[in-house]
């Protein structure tokens, strides 16, 4: 791949997420997107002198009708290249340049893929839920009776089929659950591509989280 010019924001302090960040300083090396990301933060950081012992690591928004540009929600999937997504779990170790690229094309990612976002890190991140968590929550709602235990027999159905497969490619619950439900339409087709599902999987997976196909379009929809 060719080098392309890459845009490193740098933070001193722990983000406001309504700050401006076109005031801080940036560093504009030239890249080559099959890059770690990582690494280019790297780069950037000693081109600026900065010595932290952590910092955090996303993107940033394009600019508004202001002109502004803020921190972008966090890069939490891309799709690799066998098309499956895989999920960062909000880190970016093992994350490309161009995988960022790929995400924001296929529209997994808000923010802007060639200016990255470091600050100094000054807190710690929270405790996230493990797949067991789901199930037993999955296992309380079927236990009210009804159609809902029909659906909850399915899908612990294809977690118990798949989630080992997802958890490999750094899937959590939430990270999971979140890039199904930011969709109201689906084109079954292209999730099963990004879970790396049978066609027929992907329908009842869509199915039990509350979508239904459109028999005229073949989508399916919430």
């Amino acid at each position: 791949m060719g080098s392309v010019k890459y845009t490193v924001v740098i933070s001193d302090h722990t983000l406001d997420l309504r700050e401006d960040l076109g005031r801080f300083p940036t560093v504009i090396i030239e890249v080559d997107e099959d890059e770690f990301v990582l690494d280019v933060a790297e780069r950037a950081l000693s081109e600026h002198s900065a010595d932290w012992t952590y910092s955090s690591y996303s993107f940033v928004t394009p600019p508004d009708e202001d002109g502004r540009r803020l921190q972008a929600p966090y890069l939490t999937e891309y799709v690799d290249d066998d098309g499956g997504v895989t999920w960062t779990g909000r880190g970016l170790k093992g994350v490309r340049i161009r995988h960022v690229v790929r995400a924001f094309d296929e529209g997994l990612f808000e923010g802007d893929p060639r200016v990255l976002l470091v600050a100094k890190q000054t807190g710690g991140d929270g405790v996230l839920p493990v797949w067991q968590d789901l199930i037993d929550t999955v296992i309380r709602l079927g236990e009210l009776g009804g159609s809902l235990a029909l659906l909850v027999k399915g899908f612990l159905g294809v977690l118990d089929a798949f989630r080992r497969q997802w958890e490999l490619r750094g899937a959590m619950p939430d990270s999971f659950l979140e890039l199904v439900l930011e969709r109201d339409e689906w084109n079954h087709e292209k999730l099963a591509q990004f879970l790396k599902v049978p066609l027929a999987t992907a329908v009842e997976l869509l199915e039990e989280l509350g979508y239904r196909q459109d028999v005229d379009t073949g989508l399916c929809r919430l």
